[in-house]
């Protein structure tokens, strides 16, 4: 299928939805790695520059049918992604408060209070 080697490269930040819960992370081939849970996708910085699946693979000359495959192989509903060519950094000041589990641990990725958290195979607290 044309443009499936293309998928299995691809490696940006994107936004997915699983039910009604939203997820923004990182797509790197087909997995995706969780960096923050969020309410909606407006609540993502600079909505603007992120398109739909179906557009991205439009836009990039891909075969329609990749969609579901690419949404079942990662598990969610929908998927926004990244379309800027800048280097994109996770602003570490997104949330203003953290969640409580994630003041116990040592690492800087911190989560927002509003967040909850599935899993973290980094944490070190109690």
């Amino acid at each position: 299928m044309k443009g499936e080697l293309s998928m299995m490269e691809l490696e940006c930040y994107a936004v997915i939805r699983k039910g009604n819960k939203w997820s923004l992370g990182k797509i790197k081939g087909l997995e995706f790695t969780l960096h923050k849970k969020i309410k909606k996708l407006s609540d993502v910085k600079d909505v603007s520059s992120y398109v739909s699946l179906k557009k991205y693979l439009a836009d990039n000359k891909m075969d329609a049918s990749l969609e579901e495959v690419i949404l079942k192989e990662i598990g969610c509903d929908s998927m926004y992604i990244l379309t800027s060519e800048e280097s994109y950094e996770w602003d570490k000041n997104w949330w203003k408060e953290y969640n409580s589990e994630c003041i116990k641990c040592s690492k800087d990725c911190k989560q927002s209070y509003l967040a909850d958290i599935w899993s973290c195979k980094d944490y070190d607290g109690e």
